[in-house]
């Protein structure tokens, strides 16, 4: 197909540029769609063999496996060292050998081992919970293995590989899954339980990195400078994704600290449900920030046409499938007797999701244009709302007051971005702001009323909310909405 071109200039047409705008963002659909259809996929499975093992294996082991887990997904990230971004940006600007290009990352991944070990005896102190030393041990296996292998997806997304990674999630998840349910049943203690889950994330360790195109090269720590690129770039992912942890994380290690082990443990299986959303989330974040770091590699003038668009069409679609999530809560608490008490928790954790979806959009797609410490300062914020929120409710209001805390975190990191933004993102954000905000407030409407008991006036905000989506649900455009 020939682009239209205007005469005196030389330079495409509008109509040209548009065509090519949606071309571009229909491809990233199509990748954000198989990784996050895999990513939810594998994580329904192995929540909802988590939200089964109580029902199968003996409470103890159970118990620990529980915390075996959550210290998992704590250290994954806390652990992380930015290396996942990192290996996306070094391996973008590489001369196409991934392999070469990612082994000093892999060299300081397997040198941040006592830091695991450390990290993961902290977690655990803190919330009073005790592993046999062969599920400690197992634990930081997995740990290692999983920080392994999301480097390596990094670098497959920033090669354009759209396949690989949601084969290995699918086909690892299928192995775990009956695995894990099976030994349960048997009566298999922490230690067999964690180790047959570490054991499996090492195949996957080590065919995510054998997908890498290139040569090993270990002994050298050289990496590519190009456009800025250097170890001080990595110090700031590393402290970027420390601090994403720490927020997401922060709450249940309070909830453990203040309510006990066993309401922490509960609300950990709430944070697991919202880690399956994010998880969908993140697949969008993941393409972004890869597709942020090719047009910074390239020299890319103008505004993101796939970030303005992502900033229309997820929140709203986070908002969709939040109503009826909401509306459906009660029924984990059917499905899951020891969880009906913390519905009410769930329900204020559902509607931070979208709030939560602007935020991650900006925040990625800044850290890919190299505007770090803005991202770093932000996160504080978050961080510091979200702790100061959690003393205060938790002790006074219960286990709800973890979700009223998320909820107002959420609101007030995406307040941030749009103040702190330059001029072209505050117009961009603006009715982006002021659509979430409307929606989620009738979100919280819906929620509240339902904790409260006052079905009719959920049911108004839910035939609002709906009649204001379908309103709005004409087809969406780039134009007028590219920074």
């Amino acid at each position: 197909m020939i682009a239209s071109v205007d005469r005196p200039t030389g330079e495409p047409s509008a109509r040209a540029v548009a065509t090519s705008e949606h071309r571009e963002f229909r491809s990233f659909l199509r990748s954000v769609g198989l990784l996050a259809g895999a990513r939810q996929a594998a994580a329904l499975v192995f929540v909802g063999v988590v939200l089964v093992l109580p029902n199968l294996g003996r409470p103890a082991a159970v118990e620990q496996f529980l915390w075996a887990y959550y210290g998992m997904l704590i250290l994954t990230s806390v652990g992380g060292l930015g290396l996942e971004r990192g290996a996306g940006l070094t391996v973008a600007l590489s001369d196409g050998d991934a392999r070469e290009a990612m082994a000093p990352l892999l060299v300081l991944r397997l040198l941040s081992l006592p830091l695991q070990v450390v990290g993961l005896w902290l977690v655990l102190a803190f919330v009073g919970v005790g592993l046999p030393v062969a599920a400690f041990a197992a634990t930081i296996v997995w740990i290692v293995a999983v920080q392994v292998q999301l480097p390596a997806f990094a670098a497959l997304r920033s090669l354009g590989n759209r396949s690989t990674e949601p084969t290995i999630w699918i086909a690892l998840r299928c192995v775990e899954a009956p695995l894990l349910l099976g030994l349960a049943r048997a009566g298999a203690g922490s230690s067999i339980l964690v180790t047959a889950i570490a054991l499996v994330e090492c195949l996957g360790a080590a065919c995510s990195l054998g997908s890498l195109p290139g040569r090993w090269r270990l002994g050298s720590f050289r990496i590519h400078r190009n456009a800025g690129w250097s170890w001080r770039t990595i110090g700031a992912y590393a402290v970027v994704e420390l601090l994403a942890v720490a927020y997401l994380r922060v709450d249940l290690l309070l909830v453990g600290r203040i309510l006990g082990p066993a309401v922490g443990a509960a609300y950990g299986l709430l944070s697991r449900m919202l880690d399956g959303l994010i998880g969908v989330q993140n697949s969008v974040n993941f393409w972004l920030f890869a597709e942020t770091v090719r047009r910074r590699s390239t020299g890319a003038a103008g505004g993101s046409p796939v970030r303005a668009k992502s900033l229309v069409v997820f929140p709203r679609i986070a908002v969709a499938a939040m109503l009826p999530a909401i509306l459906c809560a009660a029924w984990v608490g059917d499905l899951v007797p020891s969880l009906a008490p913390a519905v009410d928790t769930l329900r204020l954790l559902l509607v931070a999701f979208p709030f939560l979806v602007v935020g991650a959009i900006e925040l990625y797609a800044r850290s890919g244009e190299g505007r770090n410490r803005s991202v770093i300062w932000v996160t504080i914020l978050g961080l510091i709302v979200n702790v100061g929120l959690n003393l205060t409710l938790l002790s006074t209001v219960g286990l709800v007051g973890a979700g009223w805390a998320l909820l107002g975190s959420e609101l007030v990191q995406v307040v941030a971005l749009w103040r702190i933004g330059q001029p072209h993102e505050r117009e961009l954000l603006r009715p982006v702001v002021r659509d979430v905000l409307v929606y989620g407030g009738l979100l919280l409407v819906v929620a509240v009323a339902l904790n409260v008991g006052q079905v009719p006036l959920a049911a108004v905000g839910a035939v609002t909310l709906v009649g204001l989506l379908t309103v709005r649900a004409a087809p969406l455009s780039l134009k007028g909405r590219l920074a």
